[in-house]
């Protein structure tokens, strides 16, 4: 339990060096710091994963959609799903309860039943 306490305590102080060292070097304030680095750190993870799906891409060798496929795509959902005027779904029947489940949950036979 001391070591990790000891191991947080490390990356905490790391972590401080590093955002006062950039403070120091850009002349900024403390909650400009944090934003900056902040936005690097989700700049730099979104920058690997739109790399990491390129190369998925490229390896798998799946064409990119285009445009005019995402639009015919969208159109055909939507001729789908639209109900004519004045209609709705249907609604569906509850599942009826299976025989052993009918058996769970039935009462006991009148003969074994205490008077």
């Amino acid at each position: 339990m001391y070591a990790q306490t000891a191991g947080a305590i490390g990356v905490l102080a790391t972590a401080f060096g590093v955002l006062a060292a950039i403070k120091d070097k850009l002349g900024l304030t403390w909650p400009a710091t944090v934003l900056l680095t902040a936005g690097a750190l989700i700049a730099s993870g979104y920058g690997a994963w739109k790399a990491k799906t390129a190369a998925k891409r490229l390896w798998a060798h799946e064409p990119k959609a285009s445009k005019a496929q995402t639009a015919a795509g969208t159109q055909a959902v939507a001729q789908a799903v639209t109900l004519p005027a004045g209609s709705t779904l249907p609604r569906s029947k509850p599942p009826r309860p299976t025989r052993s489940s009918r058996r769970r949950f039935a009462r006991p036979a009148p003969s074994a039943r205490t008077k």
